[in-house]
């Protein structure tokens, strides 16, 4: 669990993009560069009972991130986020952004994380009050979000995820049908 507590959400984007159709040996030698920050020479210097155990460690501790609760607020670059647990809670602006995210794969969802974490948080002041969802800034969340860790965002977005798909389908099939409602009216 070490390693989720100082796992970043960049950090764990760049693992998913690894290509599956490369070598056993060459993914674990980027594994554990991406992990441990080092460099492709210094781990390839290694012996191979050395990548193999270290690989071993990685891959147990990735594993359990499907165990990580869902935090409801979380502290990322000193300042601290609510997430937003129900769809109903959400500002409009909020859903746009949502919708707008390729969706389809879980490599997608995973290269997204940060852009949907983005759009699923509102910053909390010191004395506890959620400030309004202010959507000229999800650049600057973004990538802030980047820098989260993931024993405090990952159990949120699978909740989130895993309960809002078959919503979020609805309102996309909605807001296509609506918006086309408003342009053949207008016609």
């Amino acid at each position: 669990m070490k390693l989720l507590n100082r796992l970043t959400v960049a950090q764990f984007q760049e693992l998913t993009a690894i290509d599956p159709d490369m070598g056993n040996l060459r993914k674990k030698v980027n594994t554990v560069c991406i992990v441990d920050g080092v460099e492709q020479s210094a781990v390839e210097g290694w012996t191979i009972d050395q990548l193999n155990a270290r690989a071993a460690v990685i891959d147990e501790e990735c594993g359990a991130l499907s165990m990580l609760p869902a935090k409801r607020v979380v502290r990322i670059g000193g300042k601290r986020y609510r997430m937003e647990w129900f769809i109903d809670q959400m500002s409009a602006g909020q859903m746009m952004e949502l919708l707008n995210y390729q969706l389809t794969s879980d490599r997608e969802v995973v290269a997204n994380l940060h852009l949907l974490l983005a759009s699923l948080t509102r910053e909390v002041t010191w004395y506890g009050k959620t400030l309004a969802y202010d959507g000229g800034k999800h650049a600057e969340r973004a990538e802030l979000m980047k820098k989260a860790k993931m024993a405090d965002v990952w159990g949120f977005a699978c909740f989130f995820l895993r309960h809002s798909e078959p919503l979020l389908k609805i309102m996309q099939t909605y807001f296509d049908r609506a918006s086309k409602r408003m342009t053949t009216d207008k016609a």
